[in-house]
Parts: structure tokens; sequence; C-alpha cells
């Protein structure tokens, strides 16, 4: 039988807090300690000697690039400027830019944290990109296999999008997506959503008074430069011959009102 070696990691809950403290620390410039303890065999988290507030987590998040869901596992459900705990999500990421490592697994036990399969070196996806005004980092966005299924969960229409969009509204003040109302082949029209891998195309065939658009997730699919240049051509021209027609609209009616004057 063969077996395959895999890097692992062992962190103390001492080393653990140890680290956090560290890093937090710096991004404040004050001292923090925080003292850290497993949860259960999944999970585990942090509590601070003494709180921090609202403004120096989000702090804290935004130094560490952190994803939607890192920033929703971070705030408080229950609002308040008093921040008494950390996350693992956060506890991890924080771990990451101090270790400069990633790993595909964790394992919790009562001597420490195990990080298995461990690789050296982060990777380089914190770039930030300007899109549509809002600046963001497309590695910190939900995957399209995470709106995909919740899209199976539950309708497959545009009060669903706008749903899994509120994480993005919250942070970017921007949903991170657009409606695309030219038809091709049997679709009515599509949205553009910005997702972990680029830009996801959702075509819809229907919609109604109350929720409007609906999916063909059959259609769904990661659109390609070359697709989107094509969309802008498509869009360039229907613009420009609509605007040329109101134009010549507007001058009759003028000409027509003037003559009843």
């Amino acid at each position: 039988m063969k077996y395959t070696q895999k890097n692992c990691y062992m962190l103390t809950w001492p080393q653990v807090g140890a680290i956090i403290n560290e890093e937090i620390s710096s991004i404040l410039g004050r001292s923090v300690r925080c003292v850290t303890k497993p949860e259960d065999i999944d999970y585990w988290g942090g509590e601070f000697a003494d709180p921090i507030t609202l403004v120096e987590l989000c702090v804290v998040l935004q130094a560490v690039h952190s994803s939607v869901e890192e920033w929703e596992a971070a705030l408080p459900d229950e609002g308040g400027t008093e921040i008494g705990d950390i996350s693992w999500e956060l506890g991890e990421a924080l771990l990451r830019r101090n270790l400069q490592i990633t790993w595909a697994h964790r394992l919790t036990a009562r001597d420490g944290l195990w990080l298995l399969d461990v690789s050296e070196g982060q990777e380089t996806t914190n770039e930030t990109v300007s899109i549509g005004g809002t600046n963001l980092c497309f590695a910190d966005l939900r995957s399209k296999d995470d709106l995909l299924d919740f899209f199976k969960e539950g309708a497959c229409d545009h009060a669903t999008l706008m749903e899994f969009c509120e994480g993005y509204k919250r942070r970017y003040e921007n949903d991170l997506c657009w409606p695309y109302t030219l038809a091709e082949g049997k679709h009515l029209g599509r949205f553009l959503v910005l997702v972990k891998e680029g830009v996801l195309s959702l075509p819809y065939d229907g919609f109604d008074g109350e929720n409007y658009e609906f999916f063909s997730l059959e259609g769904a699919h990661l659109m390609t430069s070359a697709e989107l240049m094509e969309l802008m051509k498509e869009w360039k021209l229907f613009s420009e011959e609509l605007m040329w027609a109101v134009s010549d609209m507007t001058a009759y009616l003028n000409k027509k009102e003037g003559e009843v004057t």
C-alpha cells in the first residue's frame, strides 16, 4: 500500500494566542491580549482580556483581507460597540498572515490546533481591483458553487440572488451584480454576478411582479473577456440605435407640438 506524506503543524493554544496577540497588536498599534481555546473537534475561538472596539475589529478585518464570510462571522449579531471574542475564521486569517502558510484541513484538540496538509507561502490572490467604482479583491468574494448551491436550497429567482448578495451590500455598499436586459436565444436577459472565480452569467427566461426574474441554472457559466467584449458591442449598438430613434421621435413631437400651438 502506498502512502502520501503531508506536512502538518501543531500549535499549542498558548502559541495560537501569542500569534494572534502579536498580529492584532501590530495592526492596531497597541497591546492586545487574547486567550484561545478549543470549542469542539472542528471549531475554536478566543476571548480578549480587554474588549476591542467595533472600529478596531473592522481595521483588523480589512488588514487581513477578510472574505465576506469572515466579516459575517466576526461582526456581532446583536450590535454593540465592544468586541469580547474572536471567531476562528478571523483567527486563522491572522495565523496565515503570521506564519505565511496555507493548509487544507484543521483539527482542534485539547493540547492545541493541528494544521494539516500545509503548504509554504501565501496565495497571491489579494490584488485589489476596481469594478464599477467599487474596490475589491476577487479572493474575498463567495464562489460560483456557493451561489449555485444557494439557489438549489431556495428558489432560482431575483429575490434569492439579492439575499445571496446581502453580504456584498453590507461590505461594499454594492450588490456586485448587474442586469443585462438584451435577449439572446431563448433567454430574455442575464445578470452578471461577481464571484471568486470571476464573472458569472446568470440567464433568465421569465419574471413576475413578486420575485422578478427566474434564472436558468443550466445556462449559468463564467464569462470570458471575449464574451464580455461582445456584450459591450451589442449594448453599444442597441443604445446607439435607441438614442437615434428617440432623438428623431423628440424632433418630430417638438415640431408637431409647435404646429398645434
